[in-house]
Formats: C-alpha cells, sequence, structure tokens
C-alpha cells in the first residue's frame, strides 16, 4: 500500500483531543497521560493523515485491565510489535 502524505491540516489537534476524550473517561484512573505524538502533533508538518497516540502507563499491573477497557471502545490490541515494552493499538 503506498504511503499517503498529505498537507498540515488544523483539524488534527482538533481531532486529536476528540479521540482522546473517551480514552481519558475510560482509563484515566490508570494512566498518567494521554499525548499527541507523530507528525501530525507539529504545527505546520505534512503528514500521514494518521492520529498517533501515546498512553503514559506508571504501572504495568494496570495494563491488562487498560487493554480490556480501551477493547469496550473498539480498539482492538496488536502486541508489540517486536519492540519491548512497548505496545499498539488500533
Amino acid at each position: 500500500m503506498p504511503v499517503r502524505v498529505v498537507s498540515y491540516n488544523p483539524d488534527w489537534e482538533q481531532w486529536f483531543r476528540e479521540l482522546r476524550e473517551p480514552i481519558l473517561e475510560k482509563i484515566s484512573d490508570y494512566i498518567v497521560d494521554i499525548v499527541h505524538v507523530g507528525s501530525t502533533s507539529i504545527d505546520g508538518m505534512s503528514a500521514k493523515p494518521v492520529i498517533d497516540i501515546d498512553i503514559l502507563v506508571d504501572n504495568w499491573n494496570n495494563f491488562q485491565e487498560i487493554i480490556k477497557r480501551l477493547g469496550e471502545l473498539g480498539y482492538e490490541h496488536l502486541g508489540d510489535l517486536g519492540i519491548k515494552e512497548w505496545r499498539a493499538r488500533e
């Protein structure tokens, strides 16, 4: 599949906030923060039109509960994709 890069879209920040809110409501008691990362988070930068989000967790003992709750929002756990202590969800 070809990679698509588009001009900066000022709506990306709002899209991140819209994605962040239900996640924060669902798992706020288990996390430190939810942050917008990647090229769409950089004002003025062209990027793949994909909003990348990092969820900062301070206690891995809660990780399975976080996976469960995010699953209730429709996110699918994809594992670490070969990177130790890193997880991906889509």
